[in-house]
C-alpha cells in the first residue's frame, strides 16, 4: 500500500470514529432531562452508552498511534494533537471514576462525559469544515 493510501486509509479511519463518537456522545448530552420523572431512571437507560463511550479510551490511543505512523500534513498534526489532547481526558475521567468506583450507590451522570463530550465536538468540526 503506498503512502497516500495509508494516509487516506488513515484519515477514513479517524473520521469514522470520531463520527461515531460524535454520535454517542450528542445523544447522551441531547437527551431529554424531563423523559421520565425519576432522574435515575433516566441514567439507566443512558448507562450503556455512556460505558460505551468510556470504553473507547483504548481505541482513541490506536487512531492517534495510526495517524503517527503517516505523513504529517497540517490536518494530521491537529488531528494528532486534538487526539492526545482527548486521551488526556480520557485519563482524567478514568481517574474520577475509579475513585467513585468504591462507591456502591456510584452511577453515571450527565457529567461523566463533560470532560470528552466537548473536544469530540471540537475534533469532529475539524474533520468536516
Amino acid at each position: 500500500m503506498g503512502d497516500s493510501q495509508r494516509k487516506l486509509g488513515a484519515l477514513l479511519v479517524t473520521g469514522s470514529f470520531m463520527e461515531s463518537l460524535y454520535i454517542a456522545t450528542g445523544l447522551v448530552k441531547s437527551y431529554p432531562k424531563d423523559a421520565f420523572n425519576n432522574p435515575k431512571q433516566r441514567m439507566s437507560v443512558l448507562t450503556d452508552l455512556i460505558n460505551t463511550v468510556l470504553k473507547q479510551r483504548a481505541s482513541v490511543s490506536d487512531v492517534t498511534n495510526m495517524l503517527g505512523e503517516v505523513e504529517q500534513t497540517e490536518l494530521i498534526k491537529l488531528l494528532v494533537a486534538d487526539l492526545k489532547e482527548l486521551e488526556k481526558s480520557y485519563a482524567a475521567v478514568a481517574s474520577e471514576e475509579q475513585k467513585k468506583s468504591n462507591d456502591p450507590s456510584r452511577t453515571y451522570n450527565d457529567q461523566t462525559l463533560a470532560r470528552i463530550t466537548p473536544l469530540v465536538e471540537k475534533i469532529r468540526a475539524n474533520i468536516v469544515k
